[in-house]
């Protein structure tokens, strides 16, 4: 398509816009007006997201660990599984949205 037929197409959007002037008000009006919108409306954020953990280790560490995570505003540690069935069963039905699995020997690996 040559500039030409681009700038025809143009003039007669232009003309069709001012001619109207609620295509005029919607035109320059809800791109604002939906940016606000969803600038209030969406957050991702996460807060007091429901956790779930599954400690192998059951050591002064692995606790001090769970504490501090369940010591921000970002996580509520609810649940303290004993074995990974219940770790699926929780994601599964929805109960949590997060596991977390302290394997055997993290208190070694985090003094090493």
């Amino acid at each position: 398509m040559t500039f030409h037929r681009i700038w025809i197409i143009m003039r007669a959007e232009l003309l069709h816009i001012t001619r109207d002037p609620i295509s005029l008000i919607i035109a320059l009006f809800m791109p604002f007006f939906m940016l606000f919108l969803f600038g209030y409306s969406l957050c991702f954020e996460l807060k007091e997201l429901p956790v779930a953990v599954f400690d192998m280790d059951q050591s002064h560490e692995s606790r001090l660990y769970i504490d501090r995570i369940n010591n921000t505003s970002y996580f509520d540690v609810r649940f303290f599984l004993t074995d990974y069935g219940q770790a699926i069963d929780y994601l599964d039905y929805g109960r949590t949205r997060l596991v977390i699995i302290i394997p055997s020997g993290f208190s070694r690996k985090v003094s090493e």
